[in-house]
């Protein structure tokens, strides 16, 4: 807090306090740290570069996730969830403007200086890190989120369109052609939004050329099928509006086989991933501050080595030998059946044991990242008090990693009982309680009735009646 309210007057002392206090002690904050870069003051943005680089010495997976991830967004507009192409000069004025503001300008020098010193796992990581954000949201899966969105505008559009066609025929000045160009042209203006996002969504895909076996039976089978339905439904009808979105349909019904798969190929969605081997990059969420400082050191000790040497070969055992890190991925991806359809990876360390994370999609995992920091101080402060520590309080936290602006990689914990699958086994049991009452009540009934008309059968059959009223 000094130092973003006094940055500019104090930067000589805090310049001293920084360079000598141990970079340690800042691991806990490295998520504030990165926000900081975005300060007004050049001081203050330098003296927080300074700060993460000295902490990426010791600690580097903990500075090396952001940075290459913000470095990542930064370079890709669309990262961010479209962010506007560069037409002129102008705008790439304004774009280096506001990389200052943005902090681009620390994020890439922060980069620099962590490859220097760990090339190989600058560029391991780098690798991981987009072939992650290729896996998130498959081409079908994109595409089928589009149509699913414009689906529900479509029908609210075609409601539109009968009514306007109603006005139109009910019009007896007008002849059958000139109804019929007046609902060609409303079909036109009132479906143009829809045929601009279809349109935009079909250039970005056939765009970026495929380079993974997965995309290439994308662009082979449902991009032509896509661009076909584009241009059929965009030439303007005058009747049968509610046909007009069957093409979309079908072409969703044809990437539901993929769509319903539960268990995917990682070798066909990510070659690259299926062919790590033996990698430098820690395993997420089991970094410590013995095991990491080990780690870097042995690092830097060999960087110049592992950066000449071939792919499997020279310092890389030695760069692993004091931390585990990623050996291999497993090539079956299973996806969870959910709304996001995440999917879970399994990674081998190089301790030879398996290690579960759930790679997830159209959500900010930051505020996510936030709580588990919160649990790790309170798990602090449990710890620093005596009672609670014999009592072994303490909240179970996982590892967090953001990987851009709407996905990130989740630690994944076994042996645990979701919260949803409480409440869904809650509502099973309430709903059970339910049929069980009425089924009690409408037995009450039938057994009453019966009461009813054996006592008459036993009015009609003198001491049998009787008898019967008794028992």
């Amino acid at each position: 807090r000094l130092l973003l309210k006094f940055g500019t007057e104090l930067q000589n002392e805090f310049a001293d306090g920084i360079s000598t206090s141990p970079s340690s002690a800042w691991r806990g904050v490295v998520p504030q740290l990165f926000s900081r870069l975005t300060h007004p003051e050049v001081g203050v943005r330098l003296h927080v570069q300074a700060l993460l680089c000295a902490v990426g010495r010791r600690l580097p997976e903990l500075v090396l996730y952001p940075a290459l991830v913000g470095k990542r967004d930064g370079e890709d507009p669309e990262a961010e969830g479209g962010g506007a192409r560069r037409l002129d000069g102008s705008a790439e004025a304004h774009d280096s403007s506001s990389a200052v503001r943005s902090g681009r300008a620390e994020l890439l020098s922060i980069c620099a200086t962590m490859r220097a010193r760990f090339p190989m796992l600058v560029d391991e990581l780098s690798l991981f890190i987009d072939e992650l954000a290729r896996m998130t949201l498959l081409p079908e899966e994109r595409t089928s989120s589009l149509l699913h969105q414009l689906g529900a505008d479509v029908a609210a559009r075609v409601g539109t369109l009968r009514d306007e066609a109603q006005r139109v025929k009910a019009n007896a000045m007008l002849s059958a052609d000139d109804k019929a160009r007046i609902l060609r042209d409303k079909y036109a203006a009132i479906m143009t939004p829809v045929v601009h996002a279809l349109e935009t969504h079909a250039r970005a895909v056939a765009a970026a050329p495929p380079e993974t076996p997965h995309e290439a039976d994308f662009h082979a089978t449902a991009l032509p099928l896509l661009e076909s339905a584009i241009e059929n439904f965009r030439m303007p009808i005058s009747s049968g509006f509610d046909r007009c979105w069957d093409e979309m349909h079908a072409l969703q019904r044809q990437m539901g086989g993929v769509l319903r798969k539960s268990a995917l190929k990682l070798s066909r969605m990510s070659p690259r991933l299926g062919a790590l081997r033996r990698s430098c990059i820690p395993m997420p969420g089991l970094e410590s501050d013995g095991v990491a400082g080990a780690y870097s050191e042995q690092i830097a000790e060999t960087a110049r080595q592992a950066a000449e040497a071939e792919t499997g070969g020279g310092g890389r055992d030695d760069c692993v030998r004091h931390c585990v890190c990623i050996g291999s991925l497993s090539e079956s991806v299973l996806v969870l059946p959910s709304k996001t359809r995440p999917k879970k990876l399994l990674l081998v360390g190089s301790d030879g044991k398996e290690y579960s994370y759930l790679l997830k999609g159209r959500e900010d995992l930051h505020l996510d990242e936030r709580i588990m920091q919160f649990l790790r101080v309170a798990n602090g402060i449990l710890a620093s008090d005596r009672a609670t520590r014999q009592a072994s309080l303490r909240a179970r936290h996982y590892a967090v990693l953001p990987l851009g602006a709407r996905s990130g990689l989740i630690q994944w914990v076994s042996g645990v009982t979701p919260l949803f699958d409480v409440y869904k086994h809650w509502q099973i049991q309430q709903h059970e309680m339910q049929a069980l009452r009425a089924e009690g009540k409408n037995g009450g009934k039938d057994d009453g009735s019966g009461a009813d008309g054996n006592n008459g059968a036993g009015g009609d059959g003198g001491a049998g009646g009787g008898g019967g009223t008794s028992a």
